[in-house]
């Protein structure tokens, strides 16, 4: 390479250089609330969840940060293989120990139930649920017991406990009926359905047909931009 080559590749290097080293420092320079919005976009595919992702933990590590580490990996559990979210799964247990914090623990043991659920590995599910329903208990977090809670009735639904489904399910109804965000009267009309598919099972029309009464009334108090969807499970109701 003659000394003019060599010396115009220099200057394109160190032209360059500081360009993208600008570009990285504005990336890390995100906040994790605008790394948290990218991370949650409804139209970001799985690959820029996953990018945003190891960003998110890489940040959370360099700070020092425990909380938002534990956040982010939880989360990953869920986009990545099997194999992968055991993994990660093992590099929660120690973070959470760290944090001692009930209601933390008890949200990753839901984690593990709906993984496992997801997996169809009922038993172990249904082994985390159980856990998982008497640490918040114990913690009285609500919201990490109900979300549990509809859990369980569902693994019992499917291994045709239906006894201890109608159960669970039940203690659902009554709590979120009376909640008022969005999420828990979405909360109230899955509990519902959950209700009717079980008396279904059970051949019990009349329960079925006042849960289906229950439900026409529940999503219409839902904006209208979660009806459509409630009332297709609804019809699948009714069909039945």
């Amino acid at each position: 390479m003659s000394t003019y080559k060599k010396h115009l590749l220099l200057i394109l290097l160190f032209t360059f250089l500081p360009i993208s080293n600008l570009v990285f420092a504005q990336k890390t320079s995100e906040s994790f609330e605008e790394l948290w919005k990218k991370i949650e976009k409804y139209e970001s595919s799985e690959i820029e969840k996953l990018n945003k992702l190891n960003q998110y933990i890489s940040k959370a590590q360099k700070e020092n940060n425990t909380l938002e580490q534990y956040r982010a990996l939880a989360y990953k559990t869920f986009l990545v293989s099997y194999d992968e979210a055991i993994g990660l799964f093992d590099e929660i247990t120690p973070i959470v120990n760290e944090l001692q914090n009930d209601s933390i623990k008890g949200a990753v043991v839901n984690r593990k139930t709906v993984f496992y659920y997801k997996n169809r590995q009922l038993q172990k599910a249904l082994d985390y649920a159980i856990e998982g329903e008497s640490i918040s208990e114990k913690s009285n977090n609500l919201y990490n017991l109900y979300s549990v809670r509809i859990d369980i009735g569902n693994i019992y639904y499917h291994t045709m406990n239906y006894d201890k489904a109608l159960h669970y399910f039940n203690l659902c109804k009554e709590y979120y009926k009376n909640q008022p965000t969005v999420n828990d009267k979405r909360a109230y009309v899955v509990s519902l359905y959950s209700l009717g598919k079980t008396y279904w099972r059970l051949g019990n029309t009349e329960q079925l047909n006042e849960i289906i009464k229950e439900s026409e009334i529940a999503i219409h108090k839902l904006p209208s931009r979660f009806q459509e969807f409630e009332t297709a499970y609804l019809n699948y109701l009714k069909a039945g």
